[in-house]
């Protein structure tokens, strides 16, 4: 069965894992990419191990505010330490190239004080046509503001596609 009708969406190491795809021949008709800005595309080993030193120093890694949320997170959907590790390090890169030569409908949706992964404002120039919206929080709260789940709505209402 070919899958010829799809829009992909996601947030932090869900926009990566999407803009991976896409990089690799996915053709979805919407992107919204979230919590995501240029660095956190092209150069991820900054932010693989920040999230290594979360997953395995916790209170004791350099932000314990996020290592709590890494925590419950993996709590919630009962993933291992060491499966949350090789989700990291099996990350790669998406290059300049290839966010020039996105197709869908992208856009970036990113908090007001969220910096985590780089500028919305950046990664949103490099992908063509792409369309930028900031929404409340910084990279942690951002998900769950309702000005948020606003702006993806409206992003798939839209008219076709």
């Amino acid at each position: 069965m070919e899958i010829d009708d799809l829009d992909v969406a996601g947030y932090s190491l869900g926009a990566r894992i999407a803009a991976s795809l896409v990089d690799r021949g996915l053709r979805p008709g919407k992107l919204p990419l979230c919590g995501m800005g240029l660095e956190g595309l092209t150069n991820i080993a900054p932010g693989c191990a920040y999230f290594e030193d979360l997953i395995l120093n916790g209170e004791e890694s350099a932000n314990p505010r996020a290592a709590q949320a890494v925590r419950a997170m993996r709590q919630q959907t009962g993933m291992s330490a060491g499966v949350a590790l090789n989700v990291m390090r099996s990350q790669v890169n998406t290059t300049l190239e290839g966010l020039a030569a996105f197709t869908p409908q992208t856009r970036i949706v990113a908090g007001t004080a969220d910096r985590d992964n780089g500028d919305p404002a950046v990664i949103a120039a490099a992908i063509p046509n792409a369309e930028r919206e900031l929404a409340t929080g910084d990279h942690l709260t951002t998900v769950s503001a309702p000005d948020f789940s606003d702006a993806l709505v409206r992003f798939f209402d839209a008219l076709p596609r």
